[in-house]
């Protein structure tokens, strides 16, 4: 789940009716600059009252908010490892401010250290129709939500056997999604060397496993040794 951000600076609200333990709907003020869906409310934060008892501190999550008419729905209660689903009175407090959920939800998807697959060894391409999978050079990770995944990669390559041959580079996602390719030409002389690091970004893929792979292909046929070929997972970051 992502959850999104408010749009306004110091949202605060009040409970319209007592919201029992439990509940998953709840009516707060109208015209609130809070996410339509996916956002995250503390429920009276401003309490004095211990953490775990009635009227005490509660961090929730909301599925939808209907600004015209204050309607929460699909709460998520006592949302956080730091509060517990509790009765809250008429009138609490409602904040939709800073948040360990939202901020947890950025840092553990800028990887730290990076996942990295290092790759030899040699490709055979054959035509420009066919795009050709780069052995060992892939990553699996599981996307949360949908997102923006940048890889990059250290290509380190030497092509044997044709003169003046073209290649290009994608990244592919297996649940979807391809990055922009790039460019090289092969000087007329025949065999040729070329090293780079390159970032690219794929937009918009889908949640779930992922296998990011690393793909080659050339106007030409031609073999193309890669040694020392590093792919590096460098962030991925939610949709919002």
């Amino acid at each position: 789940m992502a959850y999104n951000l408010a749009t306004g600076d110091f949202v605060t609200t009040n409970l319209i009716g007592s919201l029992a333990a439990a509940a998953t709907t709840a009516t707060i003020g109208t015209g609130l600059d809070i996410p339509a869906t996916n956002g995250v409310l503390q429920i009276d934060y401003d309490s004095t009252t211990a953490v775990g008892s009635d009227n005490g501190p509660e961090t929730v999550t909301y599925a939808t908010y209907t600004t015209g008419t204050g309607a929460l729905t699909g709460l998520s209660r006592g949302a956080d490892a730091n509060t517990t689903d509790v009765a809250h009175a008429n009138n609490a407090s409602v904040q939709a401010g800073p948040s360990t959920l939202i901020e947890a939800q950025f840092n553990d998807r800028i990887i730290s250290p990076y996942d990295e697959a290092v790759c030899s060894g040699s490709v055979n391409l054959n035509n420009a129709s066919n795009w050709f999978n780069v052995t060992g050079c892939s990553i699996a990770y599981t996307v949360d939500a949908i997102s923006d995944v940048q890889l990059g990669v250290h290509l380190d390559v030497q092509d044997s056997t044709a003169a003046n041959a073209r290649y290009q580079m994608q990244f592919t996602a297996s649940g979807g999604g391809t990055s922009k390719i790039r460019y090289w030409k092969q000087p007329a002389a025949g065999r040729w060397n070329d090293a780079g690091f390159w970032i690219v970004t794929l937009t918009s893929v889908a949640a779930g496993a992922q296998t990011f792979q690393l793909q080659l292909k050339s106007d030409a046929t031609t073999s193309i040794a890669q040694t020392g070929t590093t792919v590096e997972l460098l962030s991925v970051r939610p949709q919002t």
